[in-house]
């Protein structure tokens, strides 16, 4: 009884952070909206680079409150996990064409492999494994000053009727010490402070890429040393696609 209490108060919870966070969007919608309206209006330079400032903080609270949306979702079990069939090496290519300028304007290269035996089609949901592949490559190329970030993509096992595949993240950037490298999947959580100060983040993303990947029957995990990279790799079963 006890724990059904518990796992009924956590789902209160997950669904009073999802209707709070519906409302306030509205409100942070508006000042988005004004603030474009008085930006194109405004020609004096201090009154612009405030305005700049007002809307740089406004779409940093839209991000957490997406994250925020986004995490309630997943724990109330409103998220639904569709299995659909997909090209798995599309994911990869798509998310390279999504996150290549973002890098180049830091220096970085992004490049791609993947495993040979790699099905040409596979039944899963591409749009949750997209979201928490964003997710990583996002957070490699916040943390990598120079070098590479590498998107791997293999076949752990091969049976008729599924396969079992890995997806990794790999950067060559500031790395994670032993002792906090279980400690990033939690909630609002960053190795120390002044990471969030320097880098920025809400501390949220891999929080739900942990649970989306759960969700989809998989497992993610991290391995790691400081000033010398990070991977990040989750793995998933996969349904073969039906053949025409």
């Amino acid at each position: 009884q006890a724990r059904d209490d518990a796992e009924a108060a956590s789902r209160a919870k997950s669904a009073l952070l999802a209707n709070m966070t519906h409302e306030l969007r509205t409100p942070l919608h508006q000042i988005s909206g004004l603030v474009l309206i008085l930006q194109r209006r405004i020609e004096d330079e201090k009154q612009k680079s405030s305005l700049d400032k007002i809307g740089g903080a406004a779409r940093r609270l839209q991000t957490l409150l997406e994250n925020i949306l986004e995490l309630a979702r997943v724990e109330s079990g409103r998220v639904v996990i569709e299995s659909k069939p997909f090209a798995p090496a599309m994911l990869l290519t798509d998310a390279v064409n999504r996150w290549q300028a973002e890098a180049a304007r830091k220096g970085l290269h992004i490049e791609v492999a993947t495993s040979p035996d790699l099905p040409a089609s596979v039944c899963g949901d591409f749009v949750r494994i997209a979201e928490v592949i964003d997710c990583l490559t996002s957070n490699a190329i916040k943390f990598t000053s120079q070098g590479t970030i590498t998107l791997r993509e293999t076949v752990l096992e091969h049976k008729s009727r599924n396969c079992l595949m890995r997806f990794e993240v790999a950067d060559t950037g500031i790395g994670i010490a032993a002792e906090y490298q279980q400690a990033v999947f939690g909630q609002f959580t960053q190795v120390d402070d002044s990471m969030t100060r320097k880098f920025g983040g809400t501390g949220l993303g891999l929080a739900i890429a942990q649970k989306l990947v759960a969700a989809m029957g998989g497992e993610i995990a991290v391995t790691s040393r400081e000033g010398e990279g990070t991977s990040f790799f989750f793995s998933l079963p996969l349904a073969a696609a039906s053949q025409p």
